[in-house]
């Protein structure tokens, strides 16, 4: 899944979402795993590689992304632009529950 080439920190998270649809319905989801550029998430919604998805956040807004893997009900997604560090940091330390303090990178790292 191209963990070798992760640029940036990963953070292991419990985050809830919606994702439209497209039926005028939302299906909720829960982030797992999140960085500045995508995300992890498992949920009921059947989406298939390279399908454009729309993750709505409380308190955040919509980040819009494609998806670049998927793995049962579990999915990867790339987003279209890059969550500003205050973004992360808040959905991470605030949002998340339990907070998300240390990057995967860093623990494993040490």
């Amino acid at each position: 899944m191209g963990y070798v080439n992760r640029q940036e920190d990963r953070y292991e998270v419990a985050l809830a979402a919606d994702l439209p649809t497209g039926k005028g319905s939302v299906a909720r989801v829960t982030i797992t795993n999140l960085s500045s550029w995508g995300c992890r998430f498992t949920g009921p919604r059947k989406a298939g590689l390279g399908d454009i998805v729309t993750i709505a956040i409380a308190r955040i807004g919509r980040l819009d992304g494609q998806v670049r893997w998927r793995q049962g009900r579990t999915y990867g997604v790339r987003f279209d632009d890059q969550i500003p560090q205050v973004w992360l940091d808040h959905m991470r330390l605030f949002l998340s529950q339990p907070p998300a303090l240390v990057a995967e990178r860093a623990r494993v790292a040490a």
